[in-house]
């Protein structure tokens, strides 16, 4: 994963202005990163890889942010948002990661909304705070008390 970084270093660099304008990550950047699987660090095996230990994912991160911070902001919030899915019901668990692994989650922890029990499930209301990654996401995860 680390040599795919190196790699795309010219394309990002050569875009910081763009980035910073836009004010976040474009697309095809974000395509990049799902194809090298930023985005599977911490997805458990049993559901398409790679599990990575910290120390190794942290790794990975820090390339990204010395290449351009707002990238390496952006992998630790869609691929570790990832860590809050083995707590999910298993089958909301499996529905996560039934078109595959290269999720990208974006997550608030934050409980700013509401749940209240309805028959067949949950009724939830709340305003939740911006979340990175969110103009990305194909799962976004609210907390809610």
């Amino acid at each position: 994963m680390l040599a795919d970084i190196r790699k795309l270093v010219p394309h990002v660099t050569s875009r910081a202005a763009e980035i910073e304008t836009g004010r976040r990550i474009p697309l095809d950047l974000v395509e990049a990163l799902r194809s090298i699987g930023v985005f599977r660090m911490f997805v458990p095996q049993s559901h398409g890889r790679l599990e990575l230990d910290l120390p190794t994912a942290l790794e990975v991160i820090g390339a990204l942010g010395r290449l351009d911070g707002s990238l390496g902001w952006t992998a630790m919030i869609g691929a570790g948002s990832a860590i809050f899915v083995p707590y999910l019901p298993r089958e909301t668990y499996d529905q996560v990661y039934r078109n595959g692994p290269d999720m990208i989650i974006a997550a608030s922890a934050q409980p700013t909304g509401m749940a209240e029990a309805v028959p067949g499930g949950w009724r939830i209301n709340g305003r939740w705070p911006f979340m990175s990654d969110c103009q990305h996401a194909d799962w976004i995860l609210g907390s809610a008390s």
